[in-house]
């Protein structure tokens, strides 16, 4: 489910007078989280990024890129086990995540809302 991302931010007093610019746009990929037989949770290593040393993911919620913080596991083939941070449920981001920020506006494509 290829997705792209564009992130948007407007730094005007009034947006609907002024028109947002597109920064840039943002190949990315919604997937989804593992649950393993053991009720462990797995993401893959694509997902992951670290901020100011802090590991988390993107999860995309209500039309937005939010940084959740996440305490990781073990690695295991090209995926990392989530000990703490994340239900299961959540829709993550993948690709190019050094663009995003926490609240970045997303528009998903037909397959990924």
């Amino acid at each position: 489910m290829l997705a792209v991302l564009a992130l948007v931010t407007a730094c005007h007093a009034d947006p609907s007078a002024t028109p947002i610019p597109k920064l840039s746009s943002v190949n990315a990929e919604v997937v989804s989280i593992a649950r393993s037989d053991s009720n462990q949770l797995w993401v893959p290593d694509r997902a992951l990024i670290v901020r100011g040393g802090v590991p988390g993911v993107f999860v995309a919620l209500n039309g937005e890129a939010r940084f959740q913080m996440v305490k990781p596991g073990r690695l295991e083939a090209a995926r990392t086990q989530i000990l703490s941070g994340l239900s299961g449920d959540e829709k993550l981001l993948s690709g190019d995540l050094k663009n995003f920020y926490d609240g970045s506006p997303l528009a998903l494509g037909p397959n990924n809302k």
